[in-house]
């Protein structure tokens, strides 16, 4: 009854758009807006269903619909923005070329600036020199965000590698490590610590690094980072060796390429908002965006460096 309602009333699909109504639609910068089409491989984007123009809803949900009459050209939205963001967070040289943005790229900048906490007052000129001023300014994160972001890397790496150094076909590894996808940080820290742990008579859990994913709600594993944690990882000195060593060795370029690619991920899906809703509508909702709690915007690599210094500190 319910399909033959819509069917004759024409009604989008519920199942389509119960997520953009939530009230997380503007939890992350860019993220919420990632979403594959039913029909086809092209990413789109997502945005509150009713705060599009009826001409517009079908450009929302495939900016390539050859029906969606956008006011921009095809590759011109945000380009020049992209370029200087990406240089301004990986402290990349600023050349004169750079400064030369839209109105619209410098709204978006300032607010981009000012989420990151980096002081732009409205008497400072928007030239070369204060751009490249401003790359070496930053509000440093919180330390327990700090030390968050390395160990998880960290330790992402460190789980591709313990399943890649098994020296398994796909099969084998399934038959020995059964429901890997949701035990996998049970499988790994067993790997470094199970003898550890049946020796001190505790559960496996007080070595994982953090809540996350399937352990979310363990209480044995504490919110964050702490000593504690850190000196039951001293009792394997493998493991700290190996944390330590992808630190000092991959962590930094593999957080380049990285983060780069984040960025141009998240002005493109900026560009795609622009594209369907129009430079009004569009620059209000990219806004409102920068301006709620729960925008993260990419790391600089000054913050990066700066956690790089905070975790080698705290492990020793």
């Amino acid at each position: 009854m319910i399909v033959l309602f819509r069917f004759f009333f024409n009604l989008p699909d519920i199942k389509k758009f119960k997520s953009l109504n939530s009230k997380n639609n503007f939890s992350n910068c860019f993220k919420y807006q990632e979403k594959k089409s039913v029909n086809s491989n092209e990413n789109t984007f997502k945005i509150t269903y009713n705060s599009i123009p009826k001409k517009l809803r079908d450009c929302t949900f495939n900016s390539n619909n050859v029906n969606c009459k956008s006011e921009f050209p095809e590759n011109d939205i945000l380009k020049n923005l992209e370029n200087l963001v990406t240089k301004i967070f990986m402290l990349k040289e600023i050349k004169e070329s750079d400064v030369k943005i839209s109105k619209l790229e410098k709204i978006i900048l300032k607010a981009i600036l000012k989420k990151k906490k980096i002081p732009w007052s409205n008497n400072m000129k928007f030239d070369l020199k204060s751009l490249k001023k401003i790359q070496y300014i930053n509000h440093y994160k919180k330390k327990e965000d700090q030390l968050k972001f390395i160990i998880k890397k960290c330790i992402k790496h460190m789980q591709y590698k313990f399943k890649n150094d098994q020296n398994l076909t796909e099969v084998q590894f399934r038959l020995k490590y059964p429901n890997y996808k949701k035990a996998k940080d049970k499988y790994f820290y067993e790997y470094y610590f199970k003898d550890i742990a049946e020796q001190e008579g505790i559960s496996i859990e007080n070595f994982f690094h953090f809540r996350t994913g399937a352990y979310r709600y363990t209480r044995e594993i504490p919110n964050s980072v702490t000593k504690k944690s850190v000196n039951l990882w001293k009792m394997n000195p493998l493991f700290i060796q190996e944390i330590v060593s992808y630190i000092n060795t991959s962590l930094i370029s593999n957080f380049k390429s990285f983060n780069t690619k984040k960025i141009q991920i998240m002005i493109s899906n900026w560009s795609n908002t622009l594209r369907a809703l129009g430079p009004t509508k569009g620059q209000n909702t990219i806004l409102k965006m920068l301006n709620s709690r729960g925008c993260k915007l990419p790391w600089t690599i000054n913050e990066v460096n700066q956690a790089v210094k905070t975790t080698l500190i705290f492990l020793n």
